[in-house]
């Protein structure tokens, strides 16, 4: 049985990461604010929606402007995913899931998401894109080995403290799964929920939920 797990650790970066991770914050928030802007005035001044590949476009030309140079310093990646959060936002706003999207502060708490091509794990150490050290993590329990790590995202929080959730894809066995804690399935709907306690078996494959601690969680029956 394959399940997700997010992994959250405290690191510690050094002087020069830290340098890294702000113009990391600042593009990605830059790149989210700006489409943000572009779709907002698109939609209330000529009544069209403009979606990820047109801001994914119009993202590529701005960095070919000298004005914006500065975008190309740091690692693509948590720029354009920038570009897919902000693409998710108005999915769930246009499906009265949730309130349109806001704009980003830089006050408030930083984030910025890795895929696959933009960090390097050996199964011990996490290196990001641009940085040549790895980070200095706090392990406060192990990854399974046989789980293969898929999104990273580094985040600081309003009082200045770094942490990094890593989700994982980790193949265990049904009594494995049961014992499982933290993680968590993906629902037909698409969002993510975390479990604490074994999750339950459905008759021919369907959807169950059972409430524990105000919560829900979901599994899939075999």
């Amino acid at each position: 049985m394959e399940i997700k797990r997010a992994y959250r650790f405290r690191f510690y970066p050094t002087p020069e990461q830290e340098v890294i991770l702000a113009r990391t914050f600042g593009c990605a928030r830059f790149a989210y604010n700006h489409m943000l802007r572009l779709r907002t005035d698109a939609w209330y001044q000529r009544q069209e929606r403009v979606g990820y590949h047109e801001t994914s476009a119009a993202l590529t030309a701005l960095k070919k402007t000298p004005e914006h140079a500065w975008l190309n310093e740091v690692s693509s990646v948590p720029v354009q995913q920038a570009l897919r959060h902000l693409q998710t936002a108005f999915a769930n706003f246009f499906a009265k899931r949730a309130k349109c999207p806001n704009f980003r502060r830089k006050d408030g708490e930083q984030s910025a998401e890795y895929t696959t091509s933009a960090f390097k794990w050996d199964g011990n150490s996490l290196t990001l894109a641009k940085m040549k050290e790895p980070l200095a993590i706090r392990w406060s329990r192990a990854i399974p080995k046989g789980a293969k790590v898929t999104t990273c995202t580094v985040s600081k929080d309003t009082v200045g403290r770094f942490h990094v959730s890593m989700l994982c894809d980790d193949v265990v066995s049904a009594k494995q799964g049961s014992a499982s804690f933290f993680s968590f399935f993906r629902n037909p709907f698409g969002a993510a929920i975390f479990c604490r306690s074994p999750p339950l078996r459905g008759a021919g494959g369907r959807l169950c939920a059972t409430p524990f601690y105000g919560g829900v969680r979901f599994s899939k029956g075999d």
